[in-house]
């Protein structure tokens, strides 16, 4: 992966391209960009591969395409959605002044 450097000549983020190319070469593991509501907005090679799906079937759709039908009725996808809001951990982010350089 390239290094751009930005105006001030520290190296810049990726870009959304490698990031792509990134979650792309992962085979291993299934990676799944969900939206705010559990819309499949992206998938995967490891997620094509560990979950059967190809990425036509499940792009759009909900991820409680995954669950059992008893599982939905019990609201089970809609609890786990909204479980990993309720838990984030504190930011221990390095700022500007704490981050070495």
């Amino acid at each position: 992966m390239s290094t751009h450097e930005s105006p001030n000549g520290r190296p810049d983020i990726a870009t959304r391209e490698e990031l792509s190319l990134l979650v792309d070469s992962v085979q291993d593991y299934a990676i799944i960009l969900l939206g705010p509501h559990g819309d499949i907005r992206s998938w995967n090679l490891g997620a094509t591969r560990i979950m059967g799906y190809e990425p036509f079937e499940a792009i759009g759709k909900n991820f409680s395409i995954f669950y059992l039908p008893d599982d939905i009725a019990a609201r089970k996808p809609e609890r786990e959605l909204v479980a990993p809001q309720l838990f984030q951990a504190p930011s221990s982010r390095r700022t500007v002044t704490n981050c070495p350089m």
